[in-house]
């Protein structure tokens, strides 16, 4: 019995048990040969056709160009396509169809949703046809059928097991028992070769007969055996560090004398072929493992050192290839414990001498497992797979073809109750499609978890006490992913390059509410948002938003505080809403007949399209094209009423409700305005990032040697551009009747906060920019002063001038309480504003905050006791600064956008050329206006100055609010820019007073 007669026997035997009870009344069942090669689908072919009861109940249909040359019957191929037979009649009670292609290992994308699979996953799910076609003529017992079940449910259950290697190693210990004569437990460790381990007939011997017969047992033992030995026989170690021939033939020679010298040819060969999976390594794992054992055994056991062997690597080569600074990293290297997180140095010194290092296998190894080695965690998975892209690149080989697995850790239903409800159903909607996204060269094995929304209704349906998951601990919240690249090399081996990614669900923030929001906007996609900050108390004015905290939200539905859908009312459907409006418009005759017919027309085409984009996001994710097209509908819709219906009431009635669609206006307090996912532009932006994610994984994929260049620049870029939100970055919101601009302020996954560009009037609010760049930044220059003056450790102070945020000062107390571990560290975070309002509103906010590390935070308005190591305490804006002659008092004073908050909204007429939507990343734009060298003016662009037809739609539309529509002339348009004279008296001061606080003057600004 070979394996590709195994596979069509399984196959049979499914689908003998799927007719068994059909019944003409049920119609005609459909039967998919999903995602199966071209050999292994003849064999399910020739095992039909021979079976006397399926050869009359099912018509195949097989696509004649792809199978002609098999020796098939002439009558079950055909010219059709395999969508034909979904829905044709048939004279026999089945169809059974492919959707293999004449490209290996790829599957034709096809709509065949109404057809019953039978793929990998179904065979591999019959676990008891397997061992009973394989046991056809053996004499086992009961208890070894069950024994060898279980086994390979355990197998099943490791996963990264493919349907033939499955197969091969099933028919391998069917040949154990007949060939061998092994009882099925020693014929199972017999077989291990065909899983490409080391043969060992003792292999299983220590699990105990009553353990024999769970799944759970096996796999850990199988686990066991694939984390153990498979290395060695890829020429690694259990720690993927690679094992040079030197290493192997000096182990080779201590061990000779106990490996039997029939053996020796084979190890030899061994020792002299290449890394990987190759015809020697196959030759070796066919050899017992008692016999080889001693080889690996024989290895060096003393500890690698990695400074030692970076410093042996270059001693031996050119002696100009390190720097003084190098050879004095490497002596504290050689000091250093190399098991914990790298170390900036660490990485800088890799990314110098990464071309070098390459030349020696086991020091690049070394080094990558050391730089690449932990697991990347990350709240976004496409952009963590992305990034995980620049590991796999680096510690795989060269060589002439690579595939990448994909694969969960939580991948049966088992696993999956112990995920939070909420993150599984994010996860299966945010990151649909991914199969389709990464291509044939790749393979995702999530199990069930993309079809998590249907687990949790069967658990439901079965009346299950506790379907729902509310856990917060952080086992509940996480999904662990491996992802190993394969790559064949020249002569036929393969190496496998690993590396994790551990995906968080952060349920505090506004995105957790995404799949519930979603639920509802599939119902009634047009409808008006929802959102409102935490009302003010006490005289106090509204608090700010956080979109990292759900808490400084009101629910827009229900309870739930994040939601920014609502219950549906007619009066909120903005769909309804335009179309009434269009129908007033022409009534009084704000727009022509032929006008309004046009508009009726472009609307339509967008909201068809809109609702499409919507149902298909659930199914396919965001790369499906709907979400590209849709935006094109919609700025052809913008164009169309800007051109169509001129004047103020017209823009009142037909543009203002297509520019309020998925952006949810902010109640009370300042202006301000959340933008979902589901905008038309964001839902465009999601699929660019889509896109851009899917180019990254298939260029490595399909150059099997390897990215070059400056991978690390390119890597950064790349995170960049995923943390941009992309489009829109300007909108405009409605107090009433009276239109505002708001730029781009905050941002948390596809969510974005946006408020005014700069502040108007006495007072205001606390600003709700993202603090962590500001944060990150002084915390860099607090370690730089630190080295300059060390003797400022004892008695450090920072001034953080006009802060109009809270979130500023508690990330840097929390970050310098992380930072500085050393006992002498004595540090003062001080606040001045020249508001003395605005400067107790922040302060109390500071206070009644929850924040992660209240002991580190102890608010002082009275005392600069430096018996705490951090202390927040103010400063009030009557005492008057102190006079620059006398010294500066400060260590560091540090404004972040204090003086372009003081600045001026201009617009500028710009070249309006559009770039193309599926190129463009607007984050690689610089936001700097070009100036003259003696122009006392500096002007920042509020977006990018480089947009996308769509993108200029929306800009133009939005533009008619706030300034003359004077339209596009000379191919230029208008952009908002935020200006800043510095002949102003406000800015003055402010630069005066700052530079009179401090020894270090830090503005961190446009």
């Amino acid at each position: 019995m070979d394996i590709h007669e195994l596979i069509g026997k399984v196959a049979c035997s499914i689908l003998t048990e799927e007719l068994s009870d059909h019944t003409p009344e049920a119609g005609t069942a459909r039967f998919l040969l999903d995602g199966l090669s071209v050999a292994q689908t003849v064999a399910v072919t020739r095992a039909v056709l021979a079976d006397l009861f399926l050869a009359e109940r099912i018509e195949i249909k097989l696509p004649k160009t792809l199978f002609e040359g098999h020796a098939l019957p002439e009558e079950i191929l055909t010219e059709r396509n395999a969508t034909f037979y979904r829905s044709a009649d048939c004279d026999k009670s089945a169809f059974l169809i492919t959707n293999a292609t004449s490209e290996e290992g790829q599957a034709e994308d096809m709509s065949l949703h109404e057809v019953t699979p039978v793929g990998s996953a179904q065979l591999m799910e019959r676990l008891p046809a397997w061992v009973s076609v394989a046991s056809a003529g053996l004499a086992l017992t009961d208890d070894a059928r069950v024994w060898w079940e279980k086994s390979l449910a355990g197998l099943v259950q490791v996963g990264s097991t493919a349907l033939e290697r499955f197969a091969r190693y099933v028919v391998s210990t069917r040949e154990a028992v007949i060939d061998e004569g092994h009882p099925i437990v020693e014929a199972l460790g017999y077989a291990l070769p065909a899983l490409q381990l080391p043969r060992d007939p003792a292999a299983f011997a220590g699990i105990k007969d009553r353990s024999r017969r769970h799944p759970s047992v096996w796999r850990r033992e199988f686990v066991g055996l694939r984390r153990k030995r498979h290395p060695y026989l890829l020429k690694q170690n259990p720690n993927q560090i690679v094992i040079s021939e030197s290493e192997l033939r000096y182990a080779y020679e201590k061990a000779r004398d106990v490996i039997p010298a029939l053996v020796h040819p084979v190890v030899e060969l061994f020792i002299e072929s290449r890394p990987g999976w190759n015809s020697s390594s196959e030759a070796l794992a066919n050899c017992q493992w008692e016999h080889i054992k001693p080889l690996f055994e024989g290895l060096a056991r003393e500890k690698a050192n990695l400074g030692q062997d970076t410093q042996r690597f270059y001693a031996e080569g050119p002696a100009d290839l390190l720097s003084i600074e190098d050879e004095e990293y490497l002596e504290l290297l050689v000091k250093r414990k190399t098991t914990s997180a790298p170390e900036d140095e660490d990485i800088v010194f890799y990314e110098r001498h990464r071309d070098e290092i390459r030349e020696d296998r086991k020091l690049k190894s070394s080094w990558d497992k050391f730089i690449y080695g932990r697991p990347l965690e990350t709240d976004d998975f496409l952009s963590g797979l992305a990034l995980m892209m620049e590991t796999l690149n680096a510690r795989s080989m060269s060589g002439v073809q690579r595939h990448l697995t994909i694969r969960c850790d939580s991948v049966t239903k088992r696993d999956l109750r112990g995920l939070n409800t909420e993150a599984g159903l994010f996860f299966s909607l945010r990151y649909a499609g991914l199969q389709k996204l990464v291509g044939p060269g790749a393979t995702i094995e999530f199990g069930a978890l993309m079809d998590y929304p249907a687990v949790l209704q069967g658990w439901r349906d079965s009346k299950d006490k506790s379907p729902v998951n509310r856990s917060v601990a952080k086992a509940a919240l996480q999904l662990r992913f491996q992802l190993e690249l394969e790559t064949t090399d020249f002569d036929g081996g393969t190496s496998i390059a690993s590396a994790q990614l551990i995906w968080k669900y952060r349920p505090d923030v506004i995105s957790s509410q995404l799949a519930d929001d979603w639920e509802r906007l599939s119902q009634h996609p047009f409808v008006a948002l929802r959102c409102g900050r935490e009302p003010g108390t006490a005289g106090r004015r509204p608090g700010s938003i956080d979109l990292s905290d759900v808490r400084t939200l009101v629910p827009g539905y229900d309870r739930d505080r994040g939601s920014l859908v609502p219950t549906y009312r007619r009066e909120r459907d903005l769909r309804l809403n335009w179309k009434a409006n269009l129908r007033t418009a022409r009534e009084q005759d704000l727009i022509s007949e032929d006008g309004s017919e046009q508009l009726k027309a472009r609307f339509d085409a967008f909201s068809e399209g809109y609702e499409e984009a919507i149902f298909a996001f659930r199914q396919e994710g965001a790369s499906n094209p709907a979400c590209r097209e849709q935006a094109s509908q919609y700025a052809d819709l913008l164009d169309a009423v800007r051109k169509l219906a001129p004047g103020d009431r017209n823009k009142e009635l037909l543009l203002r409700p297509l520019l309020e669609l998925g952006q949810a206006p902010v109640g009370d307090g300042a202006a301000a305005a959340i933008v979902a996912p589901w905008h038309p532009l964001r839902l465009a932006a999601a699929w660019r990032k889509a896109h851009l994610v899917r180019q990254v994984v298939r260029t490595v994929i399909e150059l099997p040697g390897g990215l070059e260049g400056d991978t690390k620049l390119f890597f950064r870029d790349l995170a960049e551009d995923m943390r941009h939100v992309f489009y829109p970055e300007v909108v405009v919101s409605w107090r009433g009747r009276k239109p505002a601009l708001l730029a781009l302020v905050d941002s948390q996954g596809d969510y974005s906060l946006h408020e005014r560009p700069v502040l108007e009037g006495a007072g205001g609010g606390e600003t709700n920019d993202d603090a962590t760049a500001g944060s990150n930044c002084l915390l860099d220059l607090t370690q730089r002063y630190l080295n300059l003056h060390p003797h400022e450790r004892a008695n450090m102070s920072l001034v953080l001038y006009n802060c109009d945020s809270a979130r500023l000062p508690q990330q840097i107390v929390e970050g310098l309480g992380d930072v500085n571990d050393d006992e002498d560290m004595r540090c003062q975070v001080m606040l001045r504003h020249t508001d003395g309002e605005r400067l107790r509103d922040i302060y109390r906010a500071i206070l009644t905050s929850a924040s992660n590390s209240p002991e580190v935070l102890a608010a002082s308005e009275v005392t600069q006791d430096f018996m705490a190591r951090l202390r927040i305490s103010v400063i009030a804006d009557q005492a008057p600064p102190p006079d620059a002659r006398d010294g500066r008092p400060y260590d560091i004073v540090f404004s972040q956008d204090v003086i372009s908050r003081h600045a001026s909204v201009e617009w500028y007429r710009e070249s309006a050329d559009p770039a193309d939507i599926a190129t463009l990343l607007p984050a690689r734009w610089s936001r700097r206006r070009p100036g003259a060298m003696d122009d006392l003016k500096s002007c920042v662009y509020l977006c990018s100055p480089v947009q996308s037809r769509e993108g200029w739609a929306h800009l133009s539309a939005l533009t008619t609010f706030l300034k003359s529509d004077e339209g596009d002339r000379d191919g230029k348009r208008l952009l908002p820019v935020r200006q800043l004279d510095f002949r102003d008296d406000r800015t003055a001061r402010i630069f005066q007073e700052t530079h009179d606080l401090g020894a270090w003057v830090v503005n961190f600004d446009e």
